[in-house]
């Protein structure tokens, strides 16, 4: 069976994109990379936890890179694991953090994953 890879990002934590006609479509074994700012997990309430565990239960597995708008302290504290010939966090369920600099394999095709980013706002910032 051949699945499919979308791939999109700077979600910013918007709930609205995660009901978007587009995610719809995505079956069992597809992959959604979301490259850079995921922005649901970022201050860890209840919103959040509540997404987490929807995209925990999906049939597709949610792979993201980290942005500047996630917290990777809170990433940092999930599971290691092997995943598609590089290491994630395993966050929960078909939700994993995509490691920097890492090389996944994913239906014949090599992603790299490079995270982080310097934010345009943090000045403004503690």
């Amino acid at each position: 069976m051949i699945f499919t890879v979308y791939v999109t990002g700077d979600m910013h934590g918007c709930l609205e994109r995660l009901y978007d006609k587009n995610f719809r479509k995505l079956k069992s074994g597809d992959v959604l990379i979301v490259c850079g700012d995921f922005g649901y997990i970022f201050s860890g309430g209840k919103t959040e936890r509540q997404v987490i565990d929807y995209l925990a239960a999906r049939r597709f597995v949610t792979a993201f890179v980290d942005g500047t708008h996630d917290n990777l302290d809170t990433i940092y504290k999930s599971r290691v694991t092997y995943w598609h010939g590089g290491m994630v966090h395993r966050i929960k369920g078909n939700l994993i953090h995509l490691m920097r600099g890492q090389i996944f394999e994913i239906e014949g095709k090599s992603f790299f994953t490079f995270g982080g980013g310097e934010s345009t706002d943090k000045d403004m910032r503690l």
